[in-house]
Order: structure tokens, then sequence, then C-alpha cells
């Protein structure tokens, strides 16, 4: 059984109380229309947009693997949708769940070349390791 977690930016209004700036639980939507994430704790309105699901892998360094986390080996950003897609005679396959995309200088010539994607290749095989995230490190997003 895998643990369900999602982590979000503290929004503005809030950052201040807490220590840290990202908060972990269990989103939801309360009566003001704001996002917040519950947890043993009590819960935290965050930002929307920076709220991630925990893929259930652990890098390397049992650093959790967020969604929007950025991983080592070449530079890839985590994503949740359709991927690993083939296609086949009459219809293109593939399945819906997390994969890597590759980002950064070599982002292109990555993705040309064929480079794969799942998620689970990268964790067992390489053995990556969380650098960042594209919301505290935006400028991995960069290309040249």
């Amino acid at each position: 059984m895998r643990e369900i977690l999602f982590r979000g930016k503290h929004d503005s209004d809030t950052a201040m109380a807490y220590k840290e700036s990202w908060c972990y639980g269990v989103p939801y939507v309360d009566c003001d229309g704001d996002y917040v994430l519950a947890n043993e704790g009590g819960g935290a309105v965050v930002i929307p947009q920076t709220v991630g699901q925990y893929t259930g892998l652990n890098d390397k360094n049992g650093t959790r693997i967020f969604e929007g986390d950025f991983i080592h080996g070449f530079i890839f950003v985590v994503k949740f949708g359709k991927c690993g897609g083939v296609q086949n005679v009459e219809h293109e396959v593939g399945y819906v769940g997390f994969y890597v995309e590759p980002v950064g200088e070599n982002a292109k010539l990555l993705s040309d070349s064929g480079l794969r994607t799942d998620i689970l290749y990268w964790i067992n095989d390489v053995g990556v390791e969380v650098i960042g995230n594209i919301h505290d490190n935006p400028e991995l997003l960069e290309t040249n």
C-alpha cells in the first residue's frame, strides 16, 4: 500500500507562521475557496499551483520524490500524466502515471534521442537524487 501525500507552499499570509515554506498533507478546498493541506497538526492554506503528489518513490538518499521535483542523472522534472506512448498499428499505447521529462540545455536533444521517461527506470537502474523543484529552483527549467 502506497502512502498518499501531497505538498504545497504556504501562501504569503500564512508563511510567516511556519518555519518551513512547505506544508504536507491531504488537499481540500475550504468554504472560503482556499486550498488547504490537512494533516495531524491541523491544516495550512497553500498556493494551489504548488500542490504536488508524492510519487511513492524515494531517491537514492531516501528523499521522497514529489510531482514537480527535479531529479539528477540528467536534469528531469517529475510529472503526472499520459506517458510511455508507443505507436501501434491501430492506436497509441502507453500509461497514465508519474514520469520524467528532460529540462535544461539538453532537453531537446534528450527528447529527440528517444530517452526513457519511465520514472522507475531512473529510480531503480540509475539511482537519481532530488536536486530541487520547479517552485524553488525555476532556473533549472531554462533552456539554452
